[in-house]
């Protein structure tokens, strides 16, 4: 048998984001809008992560109860999203996801940043020498191609590339338990005959 395959030398970048979820967009704006050279590898084929793709439905809390604590791009984010989902705008504690509307704002400005962005690409490989991560090998529709940066961030959510170089890392508590997950689901043609849906809901629930 006869493995054939090539590995494409890619461009050098200053930082390599892989992930494209809310805190890797987040972390590829900021080191593009100081002047670095971004790269930001995504999985699927769009940005915003579960925000975009997972159901969910708010945002934490942006707000010690008195004043938002959040600044940053977490900041212009709430007010985007404010102006375009019925939240009350006053209620900045938290806010609604409108998962297209999310999409279409982290496009906007990682592309207004200047942000060089590859979707539908994985990463499956990772050089590093010491203590230091030197590159990435990438697989997608292009095949295998190779990026070299000064700084890597792992935004995967899953630790991915801290996996693939060997870096530590923890999981969970000190007794290695996750916080349980949330089904989040969406209910559509739902008549409410003037009654509110959540009230509606509880009372067919078993006692």
């Amino acid at each position: 048998m006869q493995r054939i395959y090539e590995v494409k030398e890619a461009k050098e970048y200053d930082v390599i984001v892989v992930g494209g979820g809310a805190a890797g967009c987040a972390a590829a704006i900021r080191a593009s809008r100081d002047g670095a050279r971004v790269l930001l590898i995504e999985a699927s084929g769009a940005l915003g992560g579960m925000a975009s793709g997972g159901m969910v439905p708010e945002f934490c809390p942006y707000t010690d109860g008195e004043k938002i604590i959040h600044h940053g791009i977490a900041k212009e984010i709430l007010f985007k999203m404010k102006a375009v989902t019925p939240d009350p705008k006053e209620k900045l504690d938290y806010c609604a996801i409108d998962a297209e509307w999310m999409k279409y704002f982290l496009d906007g400005m990682v592309s207004e940043a200047g942000v060089n962005v590859l979707f539908h690409s994985t990463v499956c490989a990772a050089d590093r020498e010491g203590g230091r991560i030197l590159g990435v090998t990438v697989s997608s529709k292009s095949g295998l191609c190779h990026y070299t940066a000064k700084a890597f961030v792992d935004a995967t959510g899953d630790a991915d590339l801290c996996e693939f170089s060997g870096c530590e890392f923890d999981v969970g508590d000190k007794d290695g338990k996750t916080q349980m997950p949330t089904l989040c689901f969406m209910l559509s043609g739902v008549r409410d005959e003037g009654r509110p849906i959540e009230a509606m809901v509880r009372a067919k629930l078993p006692e």
